[in-house]
């Protein structure tokens, strides 16, 4: 399966700000967009969205929609088998359905039974996967034959490390 053009987000945070972070990826390309956020929300249990949702848009107000195949986002789409929305639904709403989304879990949620588990490497830990906009099985797919020979895929490593700086500006 093709990457195709692919964003993959994530967000890490410190002190009382962020630092956003996009890799935006096709076969011949690969690009990094960041932005220091100086002031998030509070994280309050069951409302993660709140807070995160402000920072990724900040990343995807840089590019090209056009372009994308998916977006992929370090998180839940949905939350439970009736699909109570989660991050990737809200963004998928804000983006008026018109980019795929792929969440990625590392951590399971209530259980996890209703997303799609994918192993990888040797890891007998799977990602948890939901998608809207494109079949779960698709997406599943995609990132289980992302690069890297380990659990989590070498692009999403890349990007995890990436929020872990600090950017001065």
């Amino acid at each position: 399966m093709s990457m195709g053009t692919t964003l993959f987000l994530d967000v890490g945070y410190h002190d009382d700000g962020a630092l956003a972070v996009g890799l935006l990826m096709d076969e011949n390309e690969e690009k990094v967009y960041t932005k220091n956020i100086d002031s998030v929300q509070d994280y309050v249990p069951g409302e993660f969205y709140k807070r995160e949702l402000p920072c990724l848009l900040e990343i995807i107000n840089q590019v090209d929609l056009t372009r994308l195949k998916f977006i992929v986002i370090d998180g839940y789409v949905y939350l439970d088998r009736d699909k109570k929305h989660g991050l990737g639904m809200y963004l998928h709403h804000i983006l008026n359905e018109t980019v795929p989304i792929i969440g990625v879990a590392k951590t399971p949620y209530k259980g996890s039974n209703f997303a799609e588990p994918v192993y990888r490497g040797e890891s007998t830990n799977p990602l948890f996967i939901t998608a809207v906009g494109v079949d779960v099985k698709v997406a599943a797919a995609f990132i289980k034959n992302l690069a890297g020979l380990y659990r989590i895929p070498d692009c999403l490593k890349k990007l995890d490390g990436l929020t872990k700086t600090k950017i001065e500006g």
